[in-house]
């Protein structure tokens, strides 16, 4: 049985030993004074934070002091990992007399979150050299804000029961507005936000060695272009986000904006998808900024089954279709979820499987937009089986580490059509 199990890899210099100390020589090797001096602040950092770390030892009685990265490397990361944190928070999990301090990654994926988290939570840039120390003083783990290794998944479903903990200002609620008319789109018209995973922005980020890693959740844009035209027909805008993007949309309809590639922004990224109706999008960072402001989601095209999106009651997903070469059919959610491969995602991963992956068709996205658009408007009529369907697919979820509250739907018409995955 496949178990795609995960230990976190530590960077902390301090446990590699002798392996940092080899890095620090070459990096001064390659990058001369200033990776030295930089070298020397790093120590310096963590000089200090040892010499402090008696003071917060004595005041943990008073309160626990504790230490944590905002993962700001990632936008996905960024939104919904501190935003997950408070609201357990808010529901009595990590309880105590605590005082959090954070520090961000040297790289930012998205200003505008990282302003608006400055804003809500204490940043201390020391904080970076008391966590790389806690790790390996006794009784340290202690002083580390708490982390699951599925940190942006709500596990637990309590972004429902909260309030968003970021917000925006009056300026950039102007700001925004006008933003809205500038696209085309007149004052308090609905419209969604859509996305397409391809492999333009990992380009720009990663070597070439690596971009096939995760072409198996990769999707068509075009195959969007059906249901975000149903949507216009029923008097919605729709705006194609991403930062960096493989194609440009091939419409002539007003109505679709292919906002992704006329001048977008870290601002507009999240005041747009805060702001919309509802997200449709295949699995990438910018889906948990909608999540984070509680707007609901349709996610389709998802690789890994067992980790869909769960948690969200207004929340509708589509899975996509895994074909075995050998067994020439589609694996059913049992064969998935039982064998582990639920839980993969690189390329590589489903070839040694001998596993194709499917995407959602064109039609298929459609009706699911279509189901989403009536939920919300209140309109949607089931079928007399959709509730049985229902029940019987989240059955087979294990209730574990990323599971354990099932809220979201799957796509009614995806399970009246493949009632073949069922086994």
């Amino acid at each position: 049985m496949l178990r795609n199990s995960r230990s976190p890899k530590t960077k902390n210099p301090l446990i590699r030993g002798p392996r940092y100390i080899r890095k620090s020589i070459n990096r001064i090797r390659v990058g001369g004074s200033k990776a030295f001096i930089d070298l020397i602040g790093e120590v310096s950092g963590l000089s200090f934070a040892l010499f402090l770390f008696p003071v917060v030892f004595l005041l943990r009685p008073v309160v626990l002091v504790r230490f944590g990265r905002m993962p700001s490397h990632r936008i996905g990361a960024l939104a919904c990992a501190p935003e997950i944190f408070l609201s357990e928070k808010d529901q009595g999990m990590h309880s105590g007399r605590t005082l959090d301090l954070f520090f961000s990654d040297p790289e930012c994926a998205n200003e505008q979150l990282m302003h608006m988290w400055r804003s809500t939570v204490r940043f201390a840039p020391f904080s970076r050299y008391f966590a790389i120390l806690l790790r390996v003083l006794p009784g340290g783990e202690k002083h580390l804000v708490p982390r699951r290794p599925f940190e942006q998944r709500d596990t637990f479903g309590v972004l429902h029961k909260t309030q968003c903990h970021i917000a925006f200002t009056e300026e950039e609620e102007t700001r925004g507005s006008e933003a809205l008319q500038e696209l085309g789109i007149p004052h308090g018209t609905p419209f969604v936000c859509f996305h397409a995973r391809d492999h333009a922005y990992l380009q720009n980020r990663l070597s070439g060695d690596t971009l096939g890693f995760h072409a198996g959740r990769d999707s068509n844009i075009q195959n969007y272009i059906p249901a975000v035209e149903e949507l216009t027909r029923r008097g919605y805008y729709a705006l194609r986000m991403g930062a960096v993007v493989a194609e440009a949309l091939e419409v002539e309809n007003p109505m679709i904006i292919d906002y992704a590639s006329i001048g977008r922004s870290d601002f507009l990224d999240v005041y747009l998808t805060a702001k919309c109706t509802f997200y449709l999008g295949s699995s990438a960072g910018i889906d948990r900024v909608p999540m984070t402001f509680r707007v609901p989601s349709l996610h389709v095209n998802y690789l890994m089954l067992e980790l869909l999106p769960t948690w969200g009651p207004d929340d509708i997903c589509l899975p996509k279709k895994l074909w075995s070469r050998e067994k020439q059919r589609f694996l059913t959610f049992p064969e998935i979820l039982d064998s582990g491969i639920g839980r993969l995602e690189l390329h590589h991963q489903f070839e040694e499987l001998g596993l194709d992956v499917v995407e959602n068709t064109p039609e298929e996205i459609e009706s699911a937009v279509i189901e989403m658009q009536e939920r919300l408007d209140g309109t949607w009529q089931a079928a007399p089986e959709d509730h049985e369907l229902q029940e019987k697919f989240w059955s087979y979820f294990p209730t574990n580490e990323c599971n354990s509250v099932f809220l979201s739907r799957v796509g009614a018409n995806f399970l009246r059509c493949n009632s073949e995955l069922f086994g």
